[in-house]
Order: C-alpha cells, then sequence, then structure tokens
C-alpha cells in the first residue's frame, strides 16, 4: 500500500472512536471490512501507532502512514 485511504482511515477512526485505543486490537473492530490484502500491513500499521504512541486523526492519517512506511520499510 501507499496510501492508507480514507476508507480504511474511516474504519479504524469509527472502531476507535468505539473502543478506545487501549491496545492495538482496539483499532481493529471493522477488521473484516478491510480487503484481505491490506490487511496484514493495516495491523502492522495500528501496532506501530501504538507502540510509538503516535496521534491519529483525519488531519495526519497519511502523514502517520507515510511516517510508518518509512521507518519500518514494509
Amino acid at each position: 500500500m501507499k496510501k492508507l485511504g480514507e476508507r480504511n482511515f474511516m474504519l479504524l477512526s469509527m472502531s476507535m472512536q468505539t473502543c478506545g485505543f487501549n491496545e492495538p486490537a482496539d483499532a481493529m473492530m471493522y477488521e473484516e471490512q478491510m480487503y484481505v490484502n491490506e490487511g496484514r500491513e493495516i495491523w502492522a500499521f495500528v501496532e506501530w501507532l501504538f507502540k510509538n504512541k503516535r496521534p491519529f486523526g483525519r488531519a495526519n492519517y497519511e502523514q502517520r502512514f507515510s511516517e510508518f512506511k518509512k521507518e519500518t520499510n514494509v
């Protein structure tokens, strides 16, 4: 993936609004609605966000995904 995309952002955002973000799995409530070929990378991204305590929202989601890609070489 080159970008997270608005659809994936919305799925993550809805999960975080519902469950909070106390652990990476909280952001993956709607995982079954994600495209299969993107799931593993999105999981890695969410784990990276959690581990690095990075803020994530509408204004910066593509920036955060870009940082993740650069730091992890995924």
